[in-house]
């Protein structure tokens, strides 16, 4: 995976969980709209925001 893609799919779940922070957000369920798995997805989102998923939502 290139920064550039990686970069835009981390941008792309931080507007998802911008636009919904009323509701339950689960890290499984940003993993699947990023088409990767929930571990892949937890250490990618760590290394761009230096947050894990759950403590940023």
């Amino acid at each position: 995976m290139n920064i550039k893609y990686a970069w835009e799919t981390i941008e792309q779940s931080l507007t998802f969980i911008g636009e919904h922070l009323t509701e339950d957000i689960y890290t499984e369920e940003l993993a699947n709209m990023a088409g990767l798995s929930p571990f892949y997805f937890q250490r990618l989102f760590k290394r761009q925001v230096n947050k894990p998923v759950q403590e940023y939502v």
